[in-house]
């Protein structure tokens, strides 16, 4: 595995948002959010990840 879950910075009724960073980045990890629900619930990321999303730096 290559990144590391963090924190949680969000929750929605059907899923949530944690910090992830990646461990193998130099000089310092990279870090991302990442989205996840429970299998009863992946339909719903399945739509999430069809809908484009721009994102800004930090």
């Amino acid at each position: 595995m290559d990144w590391v879950r963090g924190s949680a910075i969000g929750r929605g009724s059907s899923s949530v948002v944690h910090h992830a960073f990646h461990c193998r980045s130099y000089p310092a990890p990279t870090i991302h959010a990442v989205k996840s629900a429970p299998l009863s619930s992946a339909s719903l990321l399945q739509r999430d990840k069809a809908i484009p999303h721009k994102t800004s730096p930090i």
